[in-house]
């Protein structure tokens, strides 16, 4: 997950631009310190996956344990 951490988090960014491209006002993305911060440790808030492509990240998932 660490080292995932700055592509997971410039793939955000990209679907943010998208998103504002259809007018949505401010998407909520999230930055490589936050997917850290959030992501890693005993009680993390969430878990992830990633794609890859010839070692580069090209998609990811983000998932946490709660009940909607």
């Amino acid at each position: 997950m660490r080292d995932d951490a700055e592509a997971t988090a410039r793939l955000s960014r990209r679907f943010d631009d998208y998103l504002r491209s259809l007018g949505a006002p401010d998407p909520d993305g999230f930055t490589a310190e936050q997917y850290l911060r959030d992501g890693l440790g005993k009680q993390s808030a969430l878990a992830g996956l990633v794609a890859e492509l010839d070692g580069e990240v090209v998609g990811y998932l983000l998932y946490h344990h709660a009940h909607d």
